[in-house]
């Protein structure tokens, strides 16, 4: 028999359900609203006093601008000279995004992978603070390094160049990789290693026969991290990019206001609601990883 729940209970689930629903709405409805604007028509966008919140004919006339880079035939939205080139720019700045992201990636968890096994597992004169000057770099502002990395670029020739940011975004990628990589091998018993050892593996077969088979919950982790912190970056790429040969979807996107003449609202929140896709599929397919990742070196043992 079940015993009635007391009144304190009752108020404390009612606290917790409605801190739930504002917390979601408050992060939800942002980017409902951008949505929204996406694909609501001119006259809906532009209408004072807003009569309706959602549009009343749905268009995909944006969507499908950028997508083509400006060159489709099916949409009825005008899109002027100006736009157009926007339009094509966008699609140069998200294959651009694509590579800076993905080779940022593979090189944080490439690179971070040894790192994190390295101090996890050897000892050595300087370990620790070492691992401190690692951890000490992810501290300080992105905006106190802006000028000696833009020195440091110009020097090697590689302004307006996709290798200025994946070089850039590791030196601050790669501090976050080591700690949680390191964290999570510290979890993983030595015994096992120890046993592997006796058999006669070396340290790298170790690391990938038995620690990586057992560690793709944190590699998953860290590269999800790597990949959206990457791919939603904009303070380095608006500094060190000028051309689509090189510019990222945030910088790209930022110029549909400025350099393409004229605010444009229904293009600025198509561009945001594009750019936004794949990491929003990430953090919802993957996002159980994410967790196990973060949390796989808690407890020890």
């Amino acid at each position: 028999m079940a015993l009635p729940r007391s009144p304190g209970y009752i108020i404390n689930r009612i606290i917790v359900y409605v801190s739930a629903v504002v917390v979601t709405l408050v992060c939800v409805l942002p980017y409902l609203w951008l949505v929204i604007s996406a694909l609501s028509q001119e006259k809906d966008l532009y209408q004072r006093p807003r009569t309706t919140w959602l549009p009343s004919d749905p268009t995909f006339d944006r969507v499908m601008a950028l997508l083509t880079g400006g060159e489709s035939d099916a949409t009825t939205i005008v899109i002027g000279p100006s736009m157009s080139r926007a339009a094509r720019e966008f699609l140069a700045a998200f294959w651009n995004s694509l590579v800076v992201a993905s080779t940022t990636t593979a090189a944080a968890i490439l690179i971070g992978l040894f790192a994190a096994y390295a101090f996890s597992r050897f000892r050595f004169p300087g370990r620790s603070v070492l691992f401190g000057a690692v951890m000490v770099t992810r501290m300080l502002p992105p905006i106190s390094l802006a000028i000696p990395l833009y020195v440091m670029m110009v020097g090697l020739g590689l302004m307006d160049n996709k290798l200025a940011l994946i070089i850039t975004y590791n030196f601050f990628l790669l501090p976050v990789v080591i700690w949680i990589m390191s964290n999570y091998f510290d979890s993983i018993p030595k015994e096992l290693e120890e046993a592997a050892r006796v058999d006669g593996c070396s340290y790298l077969g170790i690391l990938f026969r038995i620690i990586l088979p057992i560690s793709k919950p944190v590699i998953a982790t860290v590269a999800i991290i790597a990949f959206l912190m990457a791919w939603d970056e904009f303070f380095f790429a608006l500094l060190f990019t000028q051309t689509s040969a090189s510019k990222t979807l945030p910088k790209a996107i930022s110029e549909f206001s400025t350099q393409f003449g004229g605010m444009d609202y229904g293009m600025v929140a198509t561009g945001g609601m594009l750019a936004s896709m794949i990491p929003v599929v990430i953090a919802l397919v993957l996002q159980k990883y994410i967790v196990s990742g973060l949390t796989g070196g808690a407890v020890k043992g």
